[in-house]
């Protein structure tokens, strides 16, 4: 995907360019219509998606009572997947708004706004590297579980003992 969505990058210039509202420097492409091609491809992604979470959330809440009645799932299950997803929902629209922030910047010719956008894009992608494989680990007992057998030995023999998971 992004090789079709960024196709644009292949023959762009990119140049080191100095912020002195931050004292940092950053890789930019040269011609602004580059930037604003990158910007709107976000927007193009981030947006649709937080549409669809916030859909997906607002059908899961309706689903959450008919879940609670037939108890067809635990009830701190169910909460913990709503929770995750409510976060996700807030982390989507912050990219989603952070993508409207840096796409106004480039418009506008805001280059210290640009430049502290685009440092931000950095730690909310670092965020996101580091938390989601917790995330994962926290959704699931059988994934949790083989995390475990697969990485610590000591561990795996006493989860062996402990539970019903098999391992060839």
């Amino acid at each position: 995907m992004p090789i079709v969505f960024f196709y644009h990058m292949y023959t762009a210039d990119v140049i080191l360019r100095y912020f002195e509202a931050g004292n940092y420097y950053l890789v930019t492409s040269s011609p602004p219509s580059i930037a604003m091609q990158n910007n709107f491809t976000m927007l193009l992604v981030t947006v649709p998606s937080s549409v669809t979470a916030l859909i997906m959330n607002i059908i899961n809440a309706f689903k959450y009572n008919t879940f609670k009645e037939k108890k067809i799932l635990p009830v701190n299950r169910i909460k913990f997947y709503f929770g995750f997803s409510l976060i996700f929902l807030v982390a989507l629209i912050l990219v989603a708004v952070h993508q409207l922030i840096k796409y106004y910047a480039t418009a506008s010719g805001d280059g210290n706004l640009k430049g502290t956008a685009t440092v931000m894009t950095h730690y909310i992608t670092a965020l996101f590297i580091n938390i989601t494989p917790f995330f994962m680990l926290f959704m699931s007992k059988g994934f949790r579980n083989e995390f475990i057998l697969f990485y610590s030995p000591l561990l795996a023999k006493k989860l062996k003992m402990n539970s019903q998971v098999i391992v060839p």
